[in-house]
C-alpha cells in the first residue's frame, strides 16, 4: 500500500533550514494554541505571534487554519497507517476479511475520538465547497482502499460483475458512518457512545458477511447468525 506521504521522485530542492525552522515553529505554536483553546477561537494572528513570525509568512505557508490542522493531523494519520499495515501484514492468511475489517473500523473510530477537533476544523474550512475534496484527500483514499481490498478478499463480489461494482459501493457505504460530521452528530446530538457506534458498524459488517455466506452456500445455515468476534 502507498503511504499518505508517498510522492513521485522530484527534483525540487530541499527546504532551506530557516524555512524548515519557521514551519516547525508555526506548527508548534498552532498545536499549543489548539490544545489549550477552542480551535474556532484561535486566530491566525495569534498563531503568528506565538510562533514569532510575520502574518505574511504564516499565510504564505498556510492559507487558513484548516491547512494548519491538516498539517498537524498528517503525523497522526501516518502513524495510524503504519500501525494498520503492520497489523494486516502480520495477520494469519486464514484470518477472516470481515474480522480484519471490524478491527480496521475500530481503529478509525478511535482515530475520530482522539482527533475530532482537528477533523472538524478541517471540515469547517471545506464547508461550502462542492468539489467533494474530502473524498479525494489522501486519508480518505487510503481508508477506502484498505476497506475495498478486504471486501474483495472476502470473495463477496466474485459473482457480481454487473455495471455497479458492489464492492466499491460498499467500501464507501461502510466508511460513511465514520465521516466526522455524521460521527459528531451521533455523538453530540443523538447521544451515542463510541461503543454504540462501534456496535452499529459491526452490525453492518455482520449483515454483509451473512449475505456473503448465503451467496456462497444458498442452502446452508439459513437463519444462522455470524459474529465477527
Amino acid at each position: 500500500m502507498k503511504h499518505l506521504d508517498d510522492k513521485a521522485p522530484t527534483s525540487v530542492r530541499p527546504e532551506r533550514r530557516d524555512v524548515a525552522e519557521g514551519r516547525r515553529r508555526i506548527l508548534a505554536a498552532a498545536q499549543y494554541l489548539f490544545a489549550n483553546n477552542n480551535i474556532c477561537a484561535v486566530t491566525m494572528e495569534e498563531i503568528a505571534q506565538v510562533a514569532g513570525v510575520g502574518k505574511g509568512t504564516l499565510y504564505r505557508k498556510y492559507a487558513h487554519k484548516g491547512a494548519l490542522c491538516l498539517a498537524l493531523l498528517e503525523t497522526y494519520e501516518n502513524q495510524l497507517q503504519m500501525e494498520v499495515e503492520q497489523y494486516l501484514d502480520s495477520a494469519q492468511p486464514s484470518a477472516s476479511p470481515f474480522t480484519l475489517l471490524s478491527w480496521f473500523m475500530d481503529q478509525l473510530i478511535t482515530f475520530n475520538e482522539e482527533h475530532f477537533t482537528l477533523l472538524r476544523a478541517i471540515r469547517n474550512q471545506e464547508s461550502g465547497t462542492r468539489d467533494f475534496s474530502m473524498y479525494h484527500c489522501p486519508r480518505y483514499q487510503w481508508e477506502y482502499q484498505v476497506t475495498l481490498d478486504l471486501l474483495k478478499r472476502s470473495g463477496e463480489h466474485s459473482r457480481h460483475n454487473d455495471s455497479l461494482n458492489e464492492a466499491e459501493y460498499l467500501a464507501d457505504a461502510l466508511l460513511a458512518p465514520l465521516d466526522i460530521d455524521l460521527y459528531l452528530f451521533q455523538r453530540n446530538i443523538r447521544g451515542y457512545s463510541p461503543e454504540r457506534i462501534r456496535a452499529g458498524v459491526h452490525s453492518l459488517l455482520e449483515s454483509i458477511a451473512m449475505a456473503n455466506a448465503e451467496r456462497k452456500h444458498p442452502h446452508c445455515g439459513e437463519g444462522a447468525s455470524i459474529r465477527l468476534r
